[in-house]
């Protein structure tokens, strides 16, 4: 927006400094036409050496904000974003920053500095940050070990038990083939003293927590 302002006061004051330039050589047109016309240049001149000065001061801010985008960021960053890839890329270099969806990055300097000649793969995973020889796993460290960053793991449920009471009753064939998995509805089970546990199920196709959709990207220039 500041570029863009600059850009129109300078164009505005060219165009103005043209026009005194036109109105006071047709002012002065039944005068010294020669002396006019000198004039008219010189004020001409003028104009068009302020227009080449501010062009100079926009790129050298434009540089500047380049080096400070720069600077904020580093090869290897990541960001997320609720913008999609073309969207964000009118927002950034589109040379340094790309969607993190696996792709081929070799010449870039994320390949030259990590050795990696692919970026990981974001899409529809979390981050977990690495163990860095964090030794206490009981505290909710990862309890593969200290995995290589940018390293992929599958989905997993913890080992775990569940003890419940179980009786035997007229219907003791339906319940069990409810806890075999034959049935998706909530069942009770239960021993012939009244003692009871009942199961609600939230089927889906995996387990996760609570999130929001967003898109990762990473910086590889």
């Amino acid at each position: 927006m500041k570029l863009a302002k600059t850009g129109f006061l300078v164009a505005t004051a060219f165009v103005v400094s043209c026009m005194t330039a036109v109105t006071q050589a047709a002012d002065c047109a039944h005068g010294n036409a020669l002396d006019c016309y000198n004039q008219a240049q010189i004020r001409l001149q003028a104009a068009e050496d302020a227009l080449v000065a501010a062009r100079t001061d926009i790129q050298s801010l434009q540089d500047k904000i380049s080096t400070l985008q720069r600077e904020s960021s580093q090869v290897g960053d990541i960001v997320s974003s609720m913008l999609a890839d073309n969207e964000f890329q009118t927002q950034r270099v589109s040379t340094e920053w790309v969607l993190a969806d696996g792709r081929s990055v070799v010449g870039s300097l994320y390949a030259k500095v990590t050795g990696n000649t692919n970026i990981p793969d974001l899409r529809g995973v979390f981050l977990r940050g690495k163990n860095n020889l964090m030794p206490d796993e009981s505290a909710g460290r990862n309890p593969a070990g200290d995995l290589p960053l940018g390293q992929y793991q599958p989905d997993a449920l913890a080992a775990h038990q569940h003890d419940f009471k179980y009786g035997f009753k007229q219907d003791d064939a339906a319940i069990l083939d409810r806890i075999q998995g034959g049935s998706n509805t909530p069942y009770t089970v239960g021993s012939d003293s009244g003692e009871k546990t009942e199961i609600q199920p939230n089927a889906s196709e995996e387990t996760r927590p609570r999130n929001v959709t967003v898109n990762y990207f990473i910086k590889i220039n």
